[in-house]
């Protein structure tokens, strides 16, 4: 194919998963006993996710309270290293619509040094992925639809601020959803809090099924609070080391029901993501046109 051009980028030959978290470093192996941020929590977690299988995992750095460009350079350093595997985002919370206090379902997509989800700017939410009910895509700009509610006859539109808003957190998302299709990333997971107990409004698909069919891969999110902490282990004549372990907490009430044994510190929950309480959105067969 002389003289044509095509997007690729460059594929190891060794298949493997890749884990996006905060670059906020820790000295590793710490005696520190916490509390970390959420940040730190994560970053630690991902150092012992990829430690316990060298060749089959990497993890990719995205900057605290970075911009759209940080993201998307994340994401292809990730395709690149998940050829075929998942893609796993941890790096900050998350929470579904009318649960927990939160008013609709959403998900941190770029780290944020300020707890909660409130004032992040890049948090993905329903309306996010919304956008093309309320505005289309004229000449390469977003421009907001005249909307008739169906029992008022009443004609609005929302403001282009808000479209111009929204629409650089779709654009983002779709183009993040090309390159890992062109890694040929199987799934991508979302390692955030109830992502996957959302419900959507009636007669409409629900949030991670238009993700799905936004980045044009499979979509896993967790139906439960991922609970995250700390455990410090001491041996005598060797340095104390602090460990993060994962689980769903059953009772998000009392996040300790259901937590795995934390005296062992080769379990699971120090190195896996959690495989229980997970749901699952199917890419849709024919990929989302680009951006």
């Amino acid at each position: 194919m002389s003289g044509e051009e095509r997007n690729t980028i460059a594929i190891p030959n060794q298949i493997r998963d890749a884990m996006i978290v905060p670059n906020t470093r820790v000295p590793l192996p710490t005696s520190q006993p916490g509390p970390f941020s959420v940040p730190q929590q994560n970053w630690i977690f991902g150092q012992q996710w990829k430690k316990f299988d060298t060749t089959g995992r990497n993890v990719v750095e995205l900057k605290l309270g970075g911009v759209a460009a940080d993201y998307l350079a994340a994401i292809k350093l990730a395709a690149q290293n998940a050829r075929a595997k998942e893609v796993i985002l941890a790096v900050g919370h998350g929470g579904a619509g009318d649960f927990r206090g939160v008013s609709q379902t959403v998900f941190d997509s770029i780290p944020n040094a300020t707890h909660g989800l409130t004032d992040h700017p890049f948090a993905i939410t329903r309306e996010v992925l919304d956008l093309p009910t309320v505005a289309e895509k004229v000449n390469g700009q977003w421009i907001a639809r005249k909307i008739k509610d169906p029992k008022t006859g009443l004609i609005t539109t929302i403001a282009q601020a808000t479209v111009d808003k929204r629409a650089a957190l779709f654009e983002m998302l779709a183009s993040s959803g090309q390159t890992l299709r062109a890694g040929g990333v199987a799934r991508f997971v979302l390692l955030a809090c109830n992502i996957g107990r959302d419900v959507p409004p009636p007669g409409q698909p629900g949030f991670l099924a238009l993700l799905a069919s936004i980045l044009g891969v499979d979509v896993v999110a967790y139906r439960g609070l991922v609970a995250i902490g700390e455990v410090t282990f001491t041996n005598p004549g060797v340095p104390a080391n602090t460990k993060e372990q994962i689980w769903i907490a059953t009772d998000e009430t009392d996040t300790s029901r259901g937590r795995p044994p934390s005296d062992d510190p080769d379990h699971a929950s120090f190195h896996d993501v959690p495989l229980t309480a997970r749901v699952t959105a199917n890419a849709p067969s024919v990929p989302a046109p680009p951006p």
